[in-house]
């Protein structure tokens, strides 16, 4: 869980640890520890971080990065850091303005492939 968590904030958002412990309310240190996997987290506190970082409990708990196939072209490792950019923008909409996004590259995309 350790790597996992340090992923995704990395990943998809552009908080700092200390940002993530004051949302939480803890300490900075404990939330180090959580990272570093020297403390376990409670389910309360796994749901908790999935609302602070916008991602679901399974990339906290690290099983949505290893059911990525490494084959695949979306594979994390393989993003140009456009595409992260890009990601961590849209992670940092609000609801309603991701939902514009995915309708504005879901036609953008039809009317490439139709």
């Amino acid at each position: 869980m350790d790597s996992a968590l340090k992923r995704a904030r990395e990943t998809f958002t552009q908080l700092t640890q200390t940002d993530v412990a004051g949302a939480l309310g803890i300490s900075l240190s404990a939330y180090q520890k959580w990272e570093q996997g020297a403390r376990s987290i409670s389910a309360q506190q796994v749901v908790r971080l999935s609302r602070i970082l916008g991602v679901s409990t399974d990339t906290i708990l690290g099983t949505a990065f290893s059911e990525l196939d490494a084959d695949e072209e979306c594979e994390l490792g393989a993003m140009t850091s456009d595409e992260v950019s890009l990601l961590r923008s849209y992670r940092s909409l609000d609801p309603v303005r991701r939902d514009v996004v995915l309708v504005m590259v879901t036609a953008l995309a039809e009317s490439v492939a139709g």
